[in-house]
C-alpha cells in the first residue's frame, strides 16, 4: 500500500485543498492528513476548530487525520516543516505531497541545497543587515548566487516546500516528495476575509464547507485579546526570554510594548519590524498565552512521543492497521491515555483556549469523539 501524506492547516478548508487531496489520491492508495490543531503557523488561533476541518478533510477523501502538536505548528516554516516531514516519517508514509506556485522539482531542491551552503548564508546576513524583512533577503541571497531561479520559486508554498525538502534530507527519510503546481487562484487567507467582510464564497468553498458554516463560530486573535493582554502584562523580561526565538532585544521591545499599551494592535504595530515580521511576534504572544518555551520546542523538535489521531472515514480501516505495522511511534487514538504526557497537556491548553473563545466547556481532547466519516 503507497501512502502519501499531507502537512496542512486546512483555515478553512477550500476547493484548492479538496484539487490537491484529489491529486493526491491519484499517486497514492491512500492519503494522511497531518493538520495543525487548535493555533496556525502565522501565529493565530485557528479560523475553525480541529474537529469540524476535520470532517472536511475527510469528506474530501482523506483516509485519517492526525494532529499536528501545538509546539509545532507555532513555528517558523524551518520548524514547521521540520516537525511536519518528522512525523510523516515516523508514521511510515511513502509520499509527501503539497501544492506549490512552481512545480519544477529539480529547482526546488537546488534552491533547498543551496540554502545550505554558506554562501548563501553571507548573502542572507548582508541583505538583512540592509533592513530588508527575511523573506526578501532569501530571495534576493539565492538570486545572487543562482540568478537563473525564477521568482515564483519563492512563492509562500514553495519556501514552505524547500524547508520540507531540507527536512526531508535532514531526517535521511525514504519518503518521495510530489509537488502539485495550484491550479486554482483561491488562498484561506482570501476565504477569511471574505467570510468577516460577509461576501460570498460560493466560488472559493466546497459544497460541504458551505452547509457547516452557518453552525459555526470563526476566531480571530482578536477574540484572544483580554486573555493575551492580562498574561502579557504579567510577563517578566525572564519570562519573554524563555520563549522560542525572544531574544537580541526582541525580548525587552515586547515587554516594554506589552505594559505600555492596551490594545493587541499598538502591541503588533509596535513591535513588528522588517527584521521582526508580524507573523513571528504573533507566534510569539501565542506561544507566551499557552506557556510554550524555547527548551520545551526543543524537547519536541526532533521528537514527538506519539501522533495523535484526529478522524478517519469508515473505510480507512486497512490504511490504519498498514499504519500500526509501520508507525515508529505509538497512535493516540484515546487522550485519556495521555492525559499526563507535557506535550498532550500543551494541547489541552490550546484546545481549551480556542474553546473557551467558542463559548464551549473545557476538555474538548477527551468529550469530542474520534471523528468519522
Amino acid at each position: 500500500m503507497r501512502i502519501a501524506a499531507i502537512i496542512c492547516e486546512y483555515n478553512p478548508f477550500h476547493k484548492g485543498h479538496q484539487a490537491h487531496i484529489s491529486w493526491t489520491k491519484q499517486h497514492a492508495d491512500a492519503v494522511i492528513c497531518l493538520m495543525s490543531g487548535s493555533f496556525v503557523q502565522r501565529g493565530e488561533p485557528a479560523f475553525f476548530d480541529k474537529f469540524t476541518r476535520t470532517r472536511w478533510a475527510l469528506q474530501a477523501g482523506a483516509d485519517i487525520v492526525f494532529e499536528l502538536p501545538v509546539s509545532s505548528t507555532l513555528q517558523s516554516a524551518q520548524g514547521f516543516a521540520r516537525s511536519g516531514v518528522f512525523l510523516a516519517d515516523a508514521l511510515g508514509a511513502d509520499a509527501l505531497s503539497f501544492g506549490v506556485e512552481q512545480a519544477d522539482l529539480s529547482s526546488l531542491q537546488t534552491l533547498a541545497h543551496l540554502c545550505q551552503e554558506p554562501s548563501y548564508s553571507q548573502r542572507l546576513r548582508h541583505h538583512l543587515s540592509c533592513g530588508v524583512s527575511y523573506a526578501a533577503a532569501s530571495q534576493r541571497a539565492a538570486q545572487d548566487l543562482l540568478p537563473s531561479l525564477p521568482d515564483a520559486l519563492f512563492g509562500p508554498n514553495c519556501t514552505l516546500a524547500v524547508e520540507y525538502i531540507r527536512a526531508v534530507k535532514r531526517y535521511h527519510s525514504p519518503l518521495q516528495v510530489l509537488a502539485m503546481p495550484r491550479c486554482m487562484p483561491v488562498s484561506s487567507t482570501a476565504c477569511r476575509q471574505q467570510y468577516l467582510a460577509h461576501q460570498p464564497l460560493d466560488a472559493l468553498l466546497p459544497f460541504f464547507v458551505l452547509q457547516a458554516l452557518p453552525s459555526l463560530h470563526a476566531v480571530t486573535l482578536a477574540d484572544l485579546e483580554p486573555m493575551l493582554l492580562y498574561r502579557l502584562r504579567m510577563m517578566s523580561i525572564e519570562d519573554w526570554t524563555a520563549l522560542p526565538g525572544c531574544s537580541e532585544g526582541l525580548e525587552h521591545r515586547l515587554y516594554h510594548a506589552s505594559r505600555a499599551h492596551t490594545s493587541l494592535s499598538c502591541i503588533l504595530d509596535e513591535a513588528s519590524t522588517s527584521r521582526y515580521p508580524l507573523a513571528r511576534i504573533k507566534r510569539l504572544l501565542c506561544s507566551a498565552l499557552l506557556g510554550i518555551t524555547t527548551d520545551m520546542q526543543a524537547v519536541y523538535q526532533d521528537h514527538l512521543p506519539y501522533a495523535r489521531l484526529l478522524g478517519l472515514s469508515r473505510t480507512a480501516g486497512p490504511v490504519i492497521t498498514e499504519l500500526r505495522q509501520r508507525t515508529r511511534i505509538p497512535l493516540l487514538d484515546k487522550p485519556v491515555q495521555r492525559k499526563h504526557d507535557p506535550l498532550f497537556m500543551l494541547e489541552q491548553r490550546a484546545t481549551d483556549v480556542h474553546a473557551l473563545c467558542t463559548k464551549q466547556p473545557c476538555g474538548l481532547d477527551f468529550t469530542h469523539p474520534l471523528v468519522l466519516y
